[in-house]
């Protein structure tokens, strides 16, 4: 159990971003569990300990849909982030029996046109 299928987002720089995932046993079939907390964590890399933001089912921000888990990413989760690549993971917890397993993905964010600014504002 554990697999995770599409662990690479990409996105303009302020937009909002609908995405969604699938956990699969390791046999190829959906994991059909329950978790008792998903994590999708978001940072700049590896090495630093403060997150850019964080995702959580347990604050309603990832929610099951069927066989998918969703979560929207917010133009404020990246608003002001440089346009480069970004490191994710999504940790899927049980808490009896204990299981943890974290996949690792990339948020690659490019380039925007209109800013924030410019938003209503006519031109």
């Amino acid at each position: 159990m554990g697999l995770l299928k599409k662990l690479k987002i990409q996105m303009h720089r302020g937009d909002t971003a609908y995405r969604s995932f699938i956990v699969y046993n390791h046999d190829g079939s959906v994991f059909d569990g329950q978790f008792d907390e998903i994590y999708l964590t978001v940072k700049p890399n590896a090495f630093t300990r403060n997150a850019i933001f964080q995702k959580r089912l347990s604050t309603g921000e990832i929610e099951k849909r069927g066989d998918e888990y969703h979560f929207v990413i917010l133009p404020e989760d990246t608003n002001g982030l440089n346009y480069t690549d970004y490191y994710f993971d999504v940790q899927l917890d049980i808490d009896e029996p204990l299981f943890k397993q974290t996949v690792l993905g990339i948020l690659r964010i490019d380039k925007e046109i209109t800013f924030a600014v410019n938003e209503g504002k006519g031109l």
